[in-house]
């Protein structure tokens, strides 16, 4: 059913197929980065080559030496996120869904005043829909085969759910497993 629904002749047809929005609209308005083969690299510049120290070079456009750990720490620098936050026109309609439990500190979203769901924690932040409180229900009784972080449909759904009832301006999502 799958390959029927999805199965293309080349893979540029097949990508339009499974992701239209990006492919007619994104890629045709916007920019897309990262096709090795199309000669769109993309590098981090940090010397650690994992996962916090690059999340914070993407997420605010440089590397910064004392981000070296996938500890837990606040982030000192200002994200995108946390810049777009403070205009006007994006102010409270910015929110961020992620597997690993590390996007709270990643985007410090205390300090940056976003919304930031991430990992096995109760999503709270909306008035539940049958689907959220069966999201909930099973990020506190889902057997746990990762500590810092659920299946990747958890938190999808959780950001569709929030995406379907509040419609913020921008929405990320990272998905791990």
């Amino acid at each position: 059913m799958l390959k029927k629904t999805y199965w293309r002749d080349t893979a540029e047809a097949r990508r339009e197929v499974l992701m239209p929005f990006l492919w007619n609209v994104v890629a045709k308005e916007g920019q897309i980065y990262g096709n090795r083969d199309k000669g769109s690299d993309a590098y981090v510049t940090n010397e650690f080559f994992f996962s916090y120290p690059g999340y914070n070079e993407t997420f605010c456009g440089f590397p910064d030496k004392r981000i070296d750990s996938n500890d837990k720490k606040l982030n000192p620098n200002v994200t995108v996120f946390e810049w777009l936050n403070k205009k006007p026109s994006f102010h409270g309609k910015i929110a961020a869904f992620g597997a690993w439990d590390l996007f709270p500190w990643i985007l410090n979203s205390e300090r940056a005043g976003i919304l930031v769901n991430a990992g096995w924690d109760v999503f709270k932040d909306m008035d539940p829909t049958p689907e959220l409180t069966l999201l909930n229900k099973f990020k506190l009784e889902t057997p746990r085969i990762w500590n810092d972080e659920p299946f990747d449909a958890i938190p999808f759904y959780t950001a569709l759910e929030y995406l379907k009832g509040k419609h913020p301006d921008v929405l990320y999502l990272s998905l791990g497993y």
